[in-house]
């Protein structure tokens, strides 16, 4: 083989690998667009269904009493049945 036809088959092969690899950037690129928007879409909708419930006021209120703590260590670790 010569030189001119070693130089085009190399030449050939390097163009096709390189548009085999730009498509497939492309493809994996949108999957992965695509991938993303499916994996948001859950958390969009449930901001969009509970954000009309939100009460801003409630967002700077300090509690009446202050609790102690002892009724959260109780429920986190109910030993007692009921």
């Amino acid at each position: 083989m010569s030189f001119l036809h070693s130089f085009a088959l190399i030449s050939l092969l390097t163009v096709v690998l390189s548009i085999l690899n730009y498509r497939g950037l492309e493809i994996v690129g949108k999957a992965s667009l695509l991938v993303c928007v499916v994996a948001m879409s859950p958390f969009v909708l449930m901001t969009i269904i509970g954000a009309p419930q939100v009460v801003v006021e409630r967002w700077f209120q300090m509690p009446e009493e202050p609790e102690d703590g002892s009724s959260l260590f109780d429920d986190a670790f109910q030993t007692s049945p009921g």
